[in-house]
């Protein structure tokens, strides 16, 4: 299986930069997202507290402890470069950081395109950032809705 390629469909994945996305749909992605890097925080300190405290509390004490600790952290949370998953539009994806910069991944989606592929930091992928290289042929991968973009052009109007 050729990375960054979905494993069910054989089509590659999509990777645009935010700078290229309306910035309503990028705050949307982190409201309808699941925030990955919490969540394992959240899953790691369940487990812990499980392992730690099982020979000496009640599921119950456990629970009501394990909730206490999550409520604590995430009071103190601090995530320079949050990861945001989930699905927008019919369209699956998650955020993810290169170099200091916000990129989507476009793991599935209704819509289709065909652009060049990306520098061996993402090897594989669809460079959705480029439109005159979409215009120019290249590869398939998913891509997003033209409203996403923040300058509304399709290809076409290139």
């Amino acid at each position: 299986m050729k990375p960054n390629t979905n494993p069910e469909t054989g089509i590659r994945y999509g990777i645009i930069s935010s700078r290229s996305l309306n910035d309503d749909v990028v705050n949307e992605m982190y409201q309808v997202g699941k925030d990955v890097h919490f969540t394992d925080a959240q899953e790691e300190i369940t487990e812990g507290l499980e392992r730690v405290l099982g020979d000496f509390m009640s599921d119950d004490s456990i629970e009501r402890v394990t909730k206490l600790a999550i409520e604590e952290m995430s009071n103190d949370f601090n995530d320079d470069e949050p990861v945001y998953e989930g699905t927008l539009d019919g369209v699956n994806f998650r955020t993810t950081w290169l170099g200091g910069a916000l990129l989507v991944y476009i793991f599935e989606s209704p819509i289709t395109t065909y652009a060049k592929l990306c520098s061996p930091c993402v090897p594989n992928c669809g460079d959705l950032d480029n439109l005159e290289a979409m215009c120019d042929g290249g590869y398939e991968c998913y891509g997003v809705p033209d409203s996403w973009r923040a300058d509304c052009l399709t290809p076409e109007e290139n």
